[in-house]
């Protein structure tokens, strides 16, 4: 899967493999700034800036996979890796371990570009918009306390689960006032308003990201940036 976008500089380079007995290893670049989770721990938020250039750098890399027919399926902060310690950008994104297969390359009949246009709306979207939300605010869209913790959060109470799918599956959140640099007419905000959408015939694709205010507007500011091209076999 990944020798496929060897040259996708938004997602982890693959290098080599090899087995000892019964253990196979895989070798990818050494990624030494850890992950955005692990940012998260010693930062509120991140500038808008920095948010920017996430989501570009992420967009990118499942605009690589969609184009391809392939979905990630697990887009989230412990799977998106910077390069350096202290520094935010650039970042790739890594672990396939539940993508979708590539379509088969040899029977045309199996591409069918109705699916992956579809495809490219449903799993880019609420992720990016999810993250891009966490990026901001240090917080989650959608709320699911149960109010039985107090201050504290249980990840595995049941009923915090339950609490939190209505308000997903009708889009049902509130943009934040703790930062009054970000208001309602903010493009950030206008970002996030397109992505978190219930209708995915209407919510934003990777494509439409890319081409969005808040992405451009900080697009340059990376030092080095090369597009995504698809190697295939």
């Amino acid at each position: 899967m990944r020798q496929r976008y060897k040259n996708c500089e938004s997602i982890l380079n693959f290098v080599d493999f090899y087995s000892s007995g019964d253990t196979f290893f895989l070798v990818f670049d050494k990624m030494a700034g850890g992950d955005l989770a692990y940012v998260f721990e010693s930062t509120p938020y991140l500038s808008e800036s920095q948010a920017s250039r996430v989501t570009g750098a992420v967009s990118r890399a499942l605009l690589t996979l969609h184009s391809d027919g392939v979905a990630h399926r697990d887009l989230k902060p412990e799977n998106i890796l910077c390069h350096s310690p202290r520094e935010i950008n650039p970042v790739v994104l890594c672990d396939f371990g539940l993508a979708s297969d590539p379509p088969s390359r040899r029977d045309p009949s199996d591409w069918d570009i109705t699916q992956n246009s579809t495809l490219s709306v449903e799993f880019c979207g609420t992720y990016l918009g999810v993250l891009l939300f966490e990026m901001l605010f240090d917080r989650l869209p959608f709320n699911g306390d149960c109010g039985r913790h107090g201050q504290s959060k249980d990840p595995n109470c049941r009923n915090c689960h339950k609490n939190v799918l209505p308000k997903v599956c009708k889009g049902n959140y509130v943009i934040p006032n703790t930062r009054k640099s970000v208001s309602d007419s903010d493009t950030a905000v206008d970002l996030i308003r397109r992505l978190l959408v219930v209708d995915p015939q209407t919510r934003y694709s990777a494509a439409d990201v890319l081409k969005h205010p808040f992405v451009t507007a900080h697009r340059n500011d990376d030092v080095t940036r090369t597009d995504c091209v698809t190697t295939l076999p």
